[in-house]
């Protein structure tokens, strides 16, 4: 059974994603100014910044994975619950009567 993604979910991995990948540029732009020569030295002041934008996108990236997840498994349970109730009520109304 598919679910469809809605437009809500897809903007919020859209700016997780969009914050990871700012913070994997910043993170390179800071070694770049690390291990490069001495006129991009200013580049290293992009490290912190680097990490924090990689780790604050990877941690919103899960908590919507995880609030979706929560959904999507009470939307499969009921109808799993649904299904058996129906095969249960079809049973009972095939059931030869005795007279």
């Amino acid at each position: 059974m598919t679910k469809k993604v809605s437009i809500f979910e897809i903007v919020w991995y859209s700016i997780c994603g969009a914050s990871a990948i700012t913070g994997l540029v910043f993170c390179i732009l800071g070694l770049v100014g690390q291990f490069g020569g001495s006129s991009v030295v200013s580049l290293r002041d992009f490290s912190t910044p680097g990490y924090i934008c990689l780790i604050a996108g990877a941690v919103a990236a899960v908590i919507v994975l995880l609030i979706y997840a929560k959904g999507n498994d009470r939307a499969n349970e009921a109808a799993a619950r649904r299904a058996a109730r129906l095969a249960k009520v079809e049973a009972t109304s095939e059931a030869p009567k005795a007279e």
